[in-house]
């Protein structure tokens, strides 16, 4: 299993709002998590918590495709979006997981 770098609560759109027209994936979904302006490649890590309808909210654990892009961006209580061609959730980093490492 891929370690998570946070755990986020996440608010997905109902699909009447601009949300998703399906449930996500069971396992790994990818999509791009938006911060402050920037856009981060992200997996949510889905294995354990099962498919997310459009209207569900759950917390759950992200994976960053570079978590040294977005690390110094990040701290518990920051919000974002997700986005998959357009905006399908909102975010809020509950903790962080990774410990960065410096060169």
């Amino acid at each position: 299993m891929v370690p998570a770098d946070i755990i986020a609560r996440l608010w997905f759109y109902p699909t009447a709002h601009g949300g998703r027209q399906s449930p996500t994936p069971k396992g790994t979904f990818g999509c791009l998590l938006e911060l402050n302006g920037d856009y981060f490649d992200c997996r949510l890590l889905l294995t354990e918590i099962g498919p997310l309808s459009p209207g569900q909210q759950a917390e759950v654990p992200i994976k960053f495709l570079n978590f040294a892009l977005v690390k110094h961006q990040l701290a518990p209580g920051k919000k974002f979006f997700l986005r998959d061609k357009k905006i399908i959730a909102e975010g809020e980093v509950t903790k962080i997981l990774a410990v960065p490492v410096e060169l």
